[in-house]
């Protein structure tokens, strides 16, 4: 490593060398213990100081798998796609009989096209 300062203002380069000589060994592969960090937060580095740093450095296809008000991620974390469940606890006889009456819905030809969108939205758990 080169270290270089402005001669003329003076500057303690004894000071400077010890700061340098006091940082820590890097950590290499046979040191390593594990993981960085817990769960998913997003690594911000020291130099992160303001907010706007910190929104900065969280890029923005991240995917956050946290519980909302109406779904909740899907067990799956290795997955790409963000897929979630409805945030809700129903009985299996319950479960199927609301999955009849969707299939009917969906097979009927007596039905406004609206109902269409409507049904779609209650299925992907977005209503």
């Amino acid at each position: 490593m080169f270290l270089a300062t402005e001669a003329s203002r003076g500057y303690d380069f004894a000071e400077l060398m010890s700061k340098v000589d006091s940082i820590p060994a890097p950590i290499t592969v046979d040191q390593w213990i594990g993981i960085s960090s817990k769960g998913h937060e997003p690594f911000l580095s020291p130099g992160c100081v303001t907010k706007q740093d910190k929104k900065r450095a969280i890029p923005k296809g991240t995917i956050l798998r946290e519980a909302g008000l109406k779904t909740l991620p899907m067990q799956r974390w290795n997955c790409p796609q963000n897929e979630r469940r409805p945030n809700s606890v129903m009985s299996v006889d319950n479960h199927q009989l609301v999955a009849r009456i969707i299939n009917a819905l969906e097979y009927s030809a007596a039905k406004p096209f609206r109902v269409n969108s409507r049904l779609s939205a209650i299925k992907s758990g977005t209503y």
